[in-house]
Parts: structure tokens; sequence; C-alpha cells
């Protein structure tokens, strides 16, 4: 007879399952609204990483290689869709590949994955400190300050409160686009331009390197689409989660390429506004282009954009990624604090607060273009992860025809088009980063396997994760992992000194200087109060639900 294991009464105690402690808040609106706010429109339209670097490549074939990458995302969006509707748990790609593999390649994939969700918020709200600081001249550390702590409040508010919040400003800045999108087109038309740039923006001729350059501008366009996978993050939130998530995540992701494709379209239009070579010289050339398309001044409601646009992008990402190391506390593969929700809130309090921490150092000391392209390099691999796991969980369901098509030759084609942008398009510094942090993720999981024994193990179907016995033998492939990957560590940082110091040919590893606080004493200071005045408003919630939880056992 098959013995079950209970789950501890002290686990949920302390921390609860998401779906006590959170409740179903997430229909597919909701959903939808989260995906495409966490992809800020307005910001691939706007910052100089998105549609200005892919025009480097590009020239006018930037729609084209949006539309490779646009197809990528929905590929890698069906795979995602397919392992919720059997992995309905929240944690995005931990709870995805502890189901379908097991939990030491799921904490190996997760790794991977903060590559990209803890430096997200920090990545969107840089560019609104550039927008606000060329509007309105405010110091941007001041801008990080102020918006870091709209967003933790936001998002300590409760669900309600933070989609609602971003389902109004992401309608504010997308009628602020289409706007600028339908006035480009009338504005090309207008000074006979249109025929000639809409051809070229529609085939590899609008390319100055053909092909290879749309391929490399869609590495960069990919970049634009982070965050359509969200939804999958807060799946125990949602109402039928098996159907809603897989919907919000494939309709996040088609209404993205459609609306990127049409921004894009626009903006190649503009171009001969300010003039094609000029857009090198320009941080955000688009509000230029407005000015010459609306009139003097009027371009700065493009500004507006921005800012909102990175508001929500990072309230999004706030939501989505402290619900994925939520998730990871209360399943001890994190600190087990993490995994505390606050009982009127709702909202999983220590991990928003950390986050708000890290994107405040980030936000202000941390080149934008290294952030940028870090959550590029991280992402990638996240996604070949993802449309491997896809194939593998469904690969015993034999030769069927929907089976070969959706588990076998989409899961695949998104294998190839990933890795095709980490070979061709990733910069060669990127890719040894990538490397290193890819040997650092399999030595943490080792030295957690080797010191905290089988403490959890995945489960499917509805139970979840299940705990079970502490034992202390420490399995040799462990001992032998970290060995091995110790020395493989070691030689890898090597390697890549040797090749920074004699081969990188004075590599330039970023053009945009650590953004704001570098050098500013006053800047420091408020950035470390800011900080501490997080971590006090955190401690002064957990006070209260120990204080609140004390008194309920009292009653009893």
């Amino acid at each position: 007879m098959k013995k079950t294991v209970k789950p501890s009464s002290e686990g949920n105690k302390e921390s609860g399952s998401v779906e006590q402690a959170m409740g179903k808040s997430f229909n597919t609106w909701k959903l939808v609204v989260l995906g495409l706010a966490f992809m800020a429109p307005g910001l691939s339209l706007l910052a100089t990483f998105n549609l200005v670097m892919t025009a480097g490549y590009t020239w006018m074939g930037i729609p084209l290689s949006y539309l490779i990458a646009g197809v990528t995302i929905i590929i890698t969006s069906i795979s995602f869709a397919e392992l919720v509707r059997v992995f309905p748990k929240s944690g995005s790609v931990w709870a995805l590949a502890s189901g379908a593999v097991g939990s030491k390649f799921g904490q190996f994939s997760v790794w991977i994955y903060l590559l990209e969700i803890l430096v997200v918020p920090a990545a969107a709200l840089i560019p609104a400190g550039f927008f606000l600081q060329s509007w309105l001249g405010v110091p941007p550390w001041v801008t990080m300050i102020v918006f870091v702590a709209v967003v933790s409040l936001l998002a300590w508010g409760g669900t309600n409160l933070s989609v609602r919040s971003m389902a109004i400003l992401f309608v504010a800045q997308l009628a602020i686009l289409i706007a600028f999108a339908v006035s480009a087109v009338i504005w090309s038309i207008n000074t006979g331009n249109f025929a000639t740039q809409a051809s070229l923006s529609l085939t590899p001729a609008g390319s100055l390197f053909g092909i290879a350059g749309i391929m490399v501008g869609a590495t960069v366009a990919v970049y634009s689409f982070l965050g359509y996978e969200a939804p999958a993050s807060v799946t125990e939130e949602s109402e039928k989660p098996t159907k809603t998530v897989p919907w919000a995540i494939v309709i996040s992701a088609v209404a993205a390429t459609g609306l990127y494709l049409l921004l894009a379209w626009a903006f190649v239009l503009a171009i001969p506004s300010i003039g094609l070579f000029s857009l090198l010289y320009y941080v955000n050339p688009v509000p230029a282009m407005g000015n010459a398309i609306w009139g003097s001044g009027i371009g700065n409601i493009l500004n507006f954009a921005g800012i909102i646009a990175g508001l929500i992008a990072a309230l999004a990402a706030v939501t989505a990624s402290s619900r994925v190391l939520q998730k990871l506390g209360a399943d001890r593969i994190a600190p087990k604090a993490l995994g505390r929700v606050d009982r009127k809130l709702q909202t999983p309090v220590i991990a928003i607060g950390l986050i708000s921490v890290i994107t405040m150092i980030l936000a202000n000391f941390t080149p934008w273009e290294v952030i940028a392209y870090t959550i590029a390099t991280g992402a990638l691999p996240a996604f070949i992860i993802t449309n491997l796991l896809a194939f593998w969980h469904y690969r015993k369901d034999g030769f069927t025809a929907k089976n070969i098509i959706v588990h076998g030759v989409i899961p695949w084609a998104g294998i190839f088009l990933c890795t095709w942008f980490i070979i061709f398009g990733v910069p060669l510094h990127l890719k040894w980063i990538l490397f290193i942090w890819i040997i650092i993720g399999a030595l943490l999981v080792c030295v957690n396997h080797a010191f905290r024994p089988a403490v959890f193990k995945a489960a499917g179907g509805e139970s979840g994760s299940e705990p079970v016995d502490r034992g202390w033998k420490r399995p040799i492939w462990s001992l032998v992992g970290i060995a091995v990957s110790v020395g493989l560590l070691i030689i890898v940082c090597s390697a890549f000194s040797i090749w920074l110091t004699f081969y990188s040919s004075g590599l330039t590893w970023w053009h945009i200087i650590p953004p704001y606080a570098g050098g500013d004493i006053l800047a420091i200071a408020l950035t470390i109060l800011a900080t501490v005045i997080f971590a006090v408003s955190t401690g002064i919630l957990i006070f209260r639900d120990r204080l609140f939880k004390r008194k309920e056992v009292e009653s009893r």
C-alpha cells in the first residue's frame, strides 16, 4: 500500500499555503493586466535599450526583429501554458521545473530565473528617472527613492489596489502610445515618406546587415517581452488556475507582439523627423520625434508616458517576483521568513520589502545598461528551460498529432530560437557571466542537497510540495558536485579574467555611467535612510502579524 506523507501542520502555521493566506484574487483580465504591465510597452518605445538599440542593428527593419522576437515569445508562452495546466502552483519556473523533473532541477532553474526577476524593477524605474530629468529637471536619484516607495506601498496594499493601479496607468500609457503611432503614420503620409519607409520596414532590405542584422536585433527585442509569463507567479491566487493562467500567458504574449509591431512600425515612420543616424545621439529620441510631429514641447507627453510605463512595470515586477520569493520561502528553498504573508494585507510583505531594497540599491548604483543586458541574459536560458520542460513532461503521451506539434515541434522551435539568440546575439562578456552564473547555480543546488538533504520533494497533482525525511546522510553525488562546481568556477573565472585582460580589445562594459547616486553624498545618505525605513516598516508588519496571531491563540 502506498504511504502518503501529510504536510506538517507547523509549516502551515508558519507560512500557510498561498491559497489559504492570500486568497483567490486574480481572474483572467487581472492576469492579463499583470503580464502586459510587466512588459511595459512604453519603455520599449522610449528607452534606449529597446527600439533604439534594435535600430542600431536593423535600422529600418525594426518591425521584423520584433516579429521574430514575438514569435519566439508566443512559442514559449504555449509551453508555459501547457505546463501550468498540469502544475497549477505559484512560483513560476520553480513550480514548473520541480513538478516536471524534480526539486533539484527546480532549484537550478529558479536560480537562472532570478537573474531576470530580481533586477527588472530597477530596469523599469531607471528610464523613468531619465524621462523625468529631461522633462522637469528632477535629479534621477530623487525619482528613484520616491518611485520605489510608491511601488512598494502599492504592492504592500494588496492585489486589488496594485492591479487597479496597473490597469489605470496602463490605459493612460496605451492611449498616448497609440496617439503617437497614428500621428506618425499620418505625418509620414503627409511628408511623402510613407511608401519608402513602410516597405523598408517590412523586408530584410531595411537592415544594413541583412537578415543577420534582423536576427541580432531580435535578440535585443526579446527584452521588450520579458514579463509575459508573470501570471504563472500567482497561479494559486487565481480563479480556475488551470484555465485562466494559461490563457492569460498566451493572450499577454500575442497582444504584446501586435502592440510592439505597431509601435516599431510607427517608430520607423517617424525616424525622418530627426534623421536616421541621429538616433545614436539620443538617450530618448521619441519625444524629439513627437516635437517634430506635434509641435515644440508637446513631445513631453511621451516623457510622461515613459514615467507611467516605468511605474507600472516596476509594480507588476514587484508583484510577480515577490510571489516567486514567497513560494521559495514557503517551500524552504529560500529562508522561510520570505514565505510569510501578512494576515490583513494578504501580501508577502517580507519578499516585497527585500525586492524594494534590492531595487533601491540597483537603481541608484548600477549602470542601466548592465541591468538591462543582465535581464536579457537570464531570461533566454529560462525560456529554453521552459520549452524543454514542456517537451520532457509530455513526451510520454505518445505520437498523437497534437502532442507532436504542441509538445514537440513548438518547444524545440523555441529552444532553437532562444539558443540562436544566446550564441549569436548576446555579447561575449555576457556569455562568460552567464556561464559563471550557471556554475554557481549548480554549486548551490549541490550544497543545498548535501547540507539540507531531502527537505522537500516535488509532488504532482494537488498536493504540492510535501516535506519528507530530513535524514543526515549526504549523497555522494552532492559532494562530488560541490567539488566539480568549485573547480569549474575557479577555472572559468580565471579564464574570464585572462580573456578580459588580454583579448577583450579594451572592452567598454557600459556606456551609461552608474546612474544617479554614485558621487552624491546626499543621494547615498537618503538611499540608506530609505532602505532603513523599508526594513523598519517590514519589521512593524511582522510584529503586528505575530501580535494578531498571539491574540488569536489566546482567544481560543
